[in-house]
């Protein structure tokens, strides 16, 4: 019976490796392979057994956090937490989306803003620079030659005739004084040019020397065929010196 036995087991692999082999050589060959390689095979067939094993340890535990979550969401679902929960969830949602709105909106008039300040940077600013550069060039007697404003920079540069560039609080208090009135002046002329507005002055040029005092009282005049200049003055000389036609008020004595 074991003869028996041992040779269907035969014929069986026999039938299983014939459609592998096509001759007598390869099945020998096979044969070889089979022993040489035999406890190679061992050890792999262990490693999947094990892995197998581990494998199914790990889909367990798998499964049951599963079934926990599913029973967490079904208490969750029939119970008054799960609407609670909701409700919740759809208040804060509309809370958001009135924020992403306000957010939108906000937005937009910053961008708008930008816009316009790149706009006028590009645009106009150039044109006040420009003419800040030739009034401030001419009162300090050519002494500076260039203001420049970089674009997107909350920054004014004044260039001396020597090449160095200054800011405006590194200059005298004098020079900076006659820096705002020059650029006051320009945008008064550049924002203007449609219907000239008055220019109301009060005593901008106490702290002006001689030579610069009369070169900013010749702008002065410059801009009065195109301005109403209201110049106010305590100082009598610099009166007669913007003009013969001028009015004195006498404070009353206390």
């Amino acid at each position: 019976m074991e003869s028996q036995h041992i040779h269907e087991q035969l014929r069986i692999s026999n039938s299983q490796i014939a459609p592998l082999v096509t001759s007598e050589k390869e099945s020998k060959q096979l044969e070889r392979d089979i022993l040489e390689y035999n406890d190679d095979i061992a050890e792999k067939l262990t490693q999947l057994e094990k892995q197998k094993s581990e494998n199914r340890i790990h889909l367990k535990t798998l499964q049951e956090q599963l079934a926990k979550l599913n029973q967490e969401i079904l208490e969750l679902e029939e119970g008054s937490s799960y609407s609670i929960s909701l409700h919740n969830f759809e208040n804060e949602k509309g809370i958001l989306n009135k924020e992403v709105k306000r957010w939108a909106f906000h937005r937009t008039v910053q961008l708008l803003i930008d816009e316009t300040k790149q706009v006028y940077e590009k645009q106009r600013q150039p044109h006040v620079i420009k003419e800040a550069t030739r009034m401030f060039h001419s009162m300090t007697n050519g002494e500076y030659v260039q203001l420049y404003a970089p674009i997107g920079e909350q920054r004014l540069f004044v260039e001396r005739s020597d090449g160095l560039k200054f800011q405006p609080n590194e200059l005298s208090q004098g020079t900076k004084e006659q820096l705002y009135f020059a650029i006051r002046l320009s945008l008064a002329t550049v924002h203007s040019k449609q219907t000239p507005f008055p220019i109301f002055i009060d005593d901008i040029l106490v702290n002006f020397d001689k030579g610069r005092r009369l070169n900013a009282i010749e702008l002065i005049k410059e801009m009065s065929k195109q301005h109403q200049i209201v110049f106010f003055t305590c100082h009598p000389f610099m009166a007669d010196e913007i003009s013969e036609n001028h009015f004195c008020l006498d404070m009353p004595n206390n």
